[in-house]
């Protein structure tokens, strides 16, 4: 009887917000189903990230110095196949991404976070699903921020670059994006950069 009261607390006091969060969902399946199927950088970064120590060197650029993780892979990306990033395409990919990543990624990533610690008085088991739910629709929502990112140079053709100064160029991607970012404080750790790439490039 007493689980299943605090079952029937969790879906009235959680049913609006899951309610929102299954249309936030659906939207974005929407949203998904617009862009191109033949998603090449997605699956660059599916690859990518899945190699040890990438993840781990990416979210600390995003936990230290507010970075958003998709638009750094885009520009590492973005290096690989064209060989270089110039400075109109990443201030066209900073404006595709930053409105789409400020009010709809950070916001799910903020309450997913809370509720890993503080299930806000509901049960831990359905606190925990739902957790699980809003993290599903924040990785679906970095992939419509890839999915846009992509448009970007989607006709441009590959080159082969050299494996030094690919790294070379990767740095300095990514170098002028963290150093651009508004709210960085302090000089760039070229330490953790260089480890990223070189991660990347392993």
């Amino acid at each position: 009887m007493g689980q299943y009261r605090s079952e029937a607390l969790y879906v009235d006091q959680g049913g609006q917000l899951a309610g929102v969060l299954s249309t936030l969902n659906s939207n974005l399946r929407k949203a998904e189903s617009l862009m191109p199927k033949d998603n090449a950088l997605w699956d660059w970064v599916v690859a990518i990230y899945q190699r040890e120590g990438v993840a781990e060197r990416c979210l600390w650029f995003q936990n230290q110095r507010a970075a958003d993780v998709p638009l750094m892979l885009f520009i590492c990306w973005v290096v690989t196949r064209c060989g270089a990033l110039d400075h109109t395409l990443l201030s066209r990919a900073r404006q595709a991404a930053t409105l789409w990543h400020k009010d709809v990624v950070v916001p799910l990533r903020q309450m997913r976070r809370l509720l890993k610690i503080d299930s806000k008085g509901m049960p831990a088991e359905p606190a925990r699903r739902f957790r699980e739910e809003i993290k599903s629709v924040e990785l679906q929502a970095e992939r419509v921020e890839l999915a846009a990112l992509a448009m970007l140079v989607e006709e441009a053709g590959s080159v082969d670059v050299d494996p030094q100064a690919l790294r070379e160029l990767m740095f300095d991607g990514l170098a002028r994006y963290l150093d651009g970012l508004p709210f960085s404080a302090g000089e760039l750790d070229h330490d953790r950069l260089n480890q990223l790439v070189a991660t990347i490039n392993g």
